[in-house]
């Protein structure tokens, strides 16, 4: 299964890549995770400042190594995530994400840097997904109806 669990790993990635490239392009559609959950993104776009402020606060490369670590750790071990992020509620993975996101439409001159923080934040929330499904006996259904062109 950690098999399994690495590679769609590797799907939801490109996903978030191709959905992240249509936030980018400013099209009018809604970022996919938005129509799946009750809560939404801010209607106001945060300052500069406030974004800045924001990836002080919840971007640092120690802890980026840290989760990756701790994600390894659990895929090949099962050994439960230590990091500091593996501890943030879904709910606050998703604000930050769309919070960097609103940054990156907001301030398309230093829009790489948000990009790199709304992509982490996608990750860690499609980390938690995956694990959601496995735990639920989901994943295979899924992987299967994907398989056969349900999406």
């Amino acid at each position: 299964m950690n098999a399994k669990l690495l590679l769609f790993s590797g799907v939801i990635a490109g996903a978030a890549y191709i959905a992240l490239a249509s936030v980018q392009a400013q099209t009018p559609r809604a970022f996919p995770p938005a129509q799946t959950v009750t809560f939404q993104s801010p209607k106001t776009a945060p300052t500069i400042e406030q974004c800045t402020a924001d990836a002080t606060a919840w971007y640092s490369k120690d802890a980026d190594r840290a989760y990756d670590a701790g994600r390894t750790e659990f895929l090949n071990r099962g050994v439960p995530n230590p990091s500091e992020w593996s501890k943030i509620s879904a709910h606050e993975v998703y604000v930050r994400m769309t919070e960097f996101q609103a940054c990156m439409r907001a301030y398309p001159d230093t829009s790489d840097e948000f990009r790199k923080y709304a992509y982490r934040y996608y990750g860690l929330l499609a980390d938690r997904s995956i694990d959601y499904l496995g735990r639920h006996g989901e994943l295979e259904k899924f992987m299967k109806e994907d398989a056969d062109g349900l999406r």
